[in-house]
Parts: C-alpha cells; structure tokens; sequence
C-alpha cells in the first residue's frame, strides 16, 4: 500500500546547476547539478530493450537504472544552464516522470532529445544553442525512433520556449541558412506538443508520429515549413504559424503533408489527420525583411484519407490557401481563407484535386467556408461556400479583425451538416437561424466571457501567461458570389504543387502582443549570443 501511494503521488527532486552538487540527495535543501549530470548519472528509473536491433513483438523492455527518479515522480528545475538533455534507451515503465521548471525558475538546455524512450513530460523549459559553448543547429527538441534501440512515444513536450536568437531582425538570408536550427523533430506515437513557442527557426513542428496531439503552439519566424503531419491519426489544433522568410529553394508551407508508399513519394496514404482551428499569417509585418509568399495548407502528394479541415483561419500572399492533391473522405468545413494583399501570387483557394497520377478525389466536400476562391475537382462536392470579393462587406476591420460585421452575407448562410461544434472562438455553432460561414459565428452567446476584441483566435504558446492574440485578412472590391462549383485557375507546375498566377494596414494587436512577450522573455532568459 506504500508504495501505491508513493507512486501515485509522487516524489519531488530538485535540480540546481548553480548551487547543486552530484553529492546531494536531489532534496530542496540539498539539490543535485545540472540536468545534464542528472541523465549521466542514470538518477531515472528507466528500462530498455532485451537485446539489440529492437524487434516489435519480440523485444521485451528490462531494468536499465534503477532510480531514485521514478514513475510518478517530478524533477524541478532550477534557474540555471543545465546543458544537453540527451535521454536515450530509456522506457519509464507504470507511469510518467515529469521534468519541469520550478516556480519562477526559467532553466535553460541547449538541445533535447529523447531517442527510443518513453513516459516523460518536459514543461516550462528554455531551448536554444545560444547556451551552448558552441553553435550548433542539431534541431532544438528531437524525439526520435531508432531502427537500434527502439522507438518513441508517450512524450510529452509543452510550454517551452525554443529559439535560435531572441532577436534576427539582422540576419541576412546567409545567417538564416546557416544559423537558423529546427524546431521539434517527432516520430513515434501518443506525442503531445502543447503550448510551446518556435521563435526564429528554419522548419517549426515537423511531426512523423502517429495518434498524436499538436495544439496552441506559437511558430513565430521560420524559414521552412511552419508545421508538418506526415504520421496517420494526429491532431493539428488552435496553433499559430507566422511570419515566413523567403532564404532558399524551399517551397514553404504554413502546414504541409505528402504520402510515401512502395513506390516512393505520392503513393502511400495518409490517414485521420485533423486540422482544426489553427492560425496561418504568410507576414505580420509588410516591412518584414526577407518576405516571401507562403502557401497555407499545401498537401500536393496524397492520397489524403479522411482528413477533417474545419475552423482554420489562412491569410497568405499566395494561390494555394487549402490545397490536396489525391483525397478520398476530406472534408473541408467552415474555413476562412484570404489575400494578405492585392497582387500576385494569390488571391489564395480552396481546392481538392486529382492525384498527380489522375486520381480523382473521392468522398470530398468542400462547405461553409469564406474564401477569395475555390478551385476542386468536379468530382468533389461543394455547397454553402462564399467568394470574398469586398472585405468590407464581411468584416469588422481587415485585417486585423475577420469576425463577421451584421450585414454580412456569411451569416445564417451555411449548413449544419458536417459543420464543427464550435468555431476559432470556441463559441457554439449556430448562434443565429443557421450555421455563418467562415471560421467565426457572428454574435456572442451569453455569459461566455468572449470580449470580441480579436478577430482570431487567441492560442497560448509560451511558458508565460501572455499568451498572443490573432487577427486576420480578405481582399477588395466587387461583388460576393456563392460558390458551389470551381473557377478555372490554370494548370499547376507540378513537384511540390507550386501554381504560379497571375494591403492594407498589418496587425498592431498581434504584433504588439508577441512584442511584449519578447521583451519579458528578454529580461528573464540569459542569452549568451546576439
């Protein structure tokens, strides 16, 4: 019965790099070093596999270290450099170790990993290779399946700060490709990354995992792909992904997915994907230095199987605002997706379409959206869309507000089958005679608290209560044309799914937010590099 207790409840140890000691018992009053020493010393109690390769189904997991850091229990982290978090071959077996800052401590690492491991939290940590020695750009929090050792899962990795530098404003295209590191790297399964915030890195969230949960997470400055889902069964959900810098070749993409089967990319499938609610801003900052177009949802490889797109909220200079090539059972409900500006590329669509081999969608429905144009096969079904031609028609101020002004004609104009429970503001849909189109239902219901100061929804993506506020664009003039079939928009160039076709005020809300988050992360977080 004690040790139930013990395990249910849990210990508490105390890491401390600049007063703790390898000699100390891990007790608040006699706390050990560095996190670092820590997994050096094997202080967890962790399991690895039988013997090696790793074979599933046959290998068996057996004691690796015994302790005293067991299931349960929770290492606090102290203010300090704890250096690299290098955890390898280690399976906590009956329950989770927690490892995370202690109250009013920001600890530092200068690069995580969990390889072939599993039953870990890591909460309320910094990242970044400014603490390192040296500069490295291994990706800032890897957790990786090793074909030896054996695979990853049930981790969990939430309100941590990762970032190259707090401040590229004078990086150049060069410092970008040569200093910029990766974000998270995930394979395995049952991953959660919640709450994080990707600050200057080249590729955001690149997630391979399966059954897996990604939400209000901030991507704040990248040079790649904000966001990438290319395991089966994952939920993308109430994450921000902004501000692209145009350095190389690459294609960049707010999401992005492609299938890879027997004959290589494009011929597998990828399957129960949900994107839902999530926040796509090619730029804040019209003065953004490095500005490049950046496509919203871009999945140009299927075939995407049973994917959910709904609540999602795309303001990007390019065409391709939601775009699948190969689908079979997508539905793509109650989006708002518009130009950040008024010249080319864009204005952005919604489009499913054939497979590059021909294939076409099958099972698709493209409804209730807000978007500057549609562009899907003829064998997908669409119904309830509406053209955006004229942003002052349906908006309270573009761009930084995209909920629906009373006269729009979004509102009560959708349907309710297929819809989403809620909208971007979690409120419950239908608020009025019938489901609004768009990402947002107009009006407030009572005593919910919505203040209707933001016209996007405000996704948490910090270890600080600051959180960061969302606002979002359309386009201009003419007149708004339900849309229920497609608009011939030229033939696309095919690799990466890149068509070529041929402003207004930015986000003050959202910008002055993330400015002040910057700043108090600035006065609490040493950085040893500019």
């Amino acid at each position: 019965m004690l040790l139930f207790l013990s395990m249910a409840w849990g210990a508490d140890y105390y890491a401390d790099p600049v007063n703790g000691s390898a000699a100390g018992d891990g007790s608040a009053a006699d706390p050990w070093g560095s996190l670092e020493e820590i997994v050096a010393a094997g202080l967890f109690e962790v399991s690895q596999w039988d013997a090696f390769p790793y074979v599933e189904g046959t290998s068996v997991l057996v004691p690796r270290t015994a302790g005293p850091i067991g299931p349960g229990d929770t290492l606090w982290l102290r203010d300090g450099h704890h250096g690299e978090a290098l955890i390898d071959s280690a399976y906590v077996e009956g329950g989770t170790i927690t490892i995370a800052a202690a109250a009013g401590a920001h600890p530092t690492l200068s690069r995580v990993r969990f390889r072939s491991a599993q039953g870990f939290v890591l909460r309320g940590v910094t990242v970044s290779p400014s603490f390192a020695p040296t500069w490295s750009t291994e990706t800032l929090v890897d957790l990786d399946s090793h074909s030896w050792t054996g695979p990853v899962r049930d981790i969990t990795i939430e309100d941590c700060e990762l970032y190259s530098v707090l401040d590229s404003s004078a990086w150049t295209a060069a410092d970008w490709n040569t200093l910029a590191p990766n974000g998270v790297q995930a394979d395995g399964t049952d991953i959660t990354l919640r709450g994080n915030h990707l600050l200057n890195v080249n590729f955001g969230l690149s997630v391979s995992a399966d059954h897996s949960l990604v939400e209000r997470n901030v991507v704040e400055n990248f040079a790649g792909d904000g966001m990438r889902g290319l395991g089966d069964f994952t939920t993308f959900q109430y994450n921000t992904v902004m501000n692209c810098y145009d350095v190389n070749d690459n294609h960049d993409d707010g999401f992005q997915s492609w299938s890879v089967g027997p004959g290589g990319v494009g011929t597998g499938e990828v399957t129960g994907i949900v994107l839902r609610g999530n926040v796509i801003l090619n730029y804040v900052d019209e003065n953004q230095p490095l500005r490049g177009p950046l496509q919203g949802i871009g999945c140009f490889d299927g075939t995407f199987v049973d994917w959910v797109i709904e609540d999602n909220v795309i303001v990007t200079d390019h065409w391709h605002g939601i775009t699948l090539l190969g689908a079979r059972g997508v539905r793509v409900v109650n989006n708002t997706v518009v130009d950040r500006n008024s010249v080319s590329p864009g204005p952005p669509w919604i489009s499913i379409d054939d497979h590059k081999d021909g294939t076409p969608p099958v099972g698709c429905i493209v409804r209730n959206n807000l978007a500057t144009d549609y562009a899907s096969s003829p064998a997908v079904t669409e119904d309830h869309n509406l053209v955006v031609t004229d942003v002052a028609d349906h908006f309270v101020a573009w761009p930084t507000d995209l909920r629906l002004i009373a006269t729009s004609a979004a509102i009560d104009a959708g349907t309710s089958d297929l819809a989403p429970a809620t909208d971007a503001d979690g409120k419950v849909r239908p608020l009025g005679a019938a489901v609004d189109l768009g990402a947002y239902e107009f009006g407030d219901p009572p005593n919910n608290g919505h203040t209707g100061d933001s016209g996007l929804a405000t996704h948490t993506g910090a270890p600080t209560d600051t959180g960061s506020a969302h606002s979002g664009p359309p386009e201009t003039e003419g007149d708004d044309t339900t849309n229920g079939s497609t608009t011939d928009l030229g033939e696309g160039s095919g690799g990466c799914g890149c068509d070529h076709r041929g402003g207004a005020p930015w986000w003050p809300a959202l910008a002055g937010l993330l400015l002040a988050f910057r700043k108090t992360r600035a006065s609490t977080i040493p950085s040893r590099r500019a």
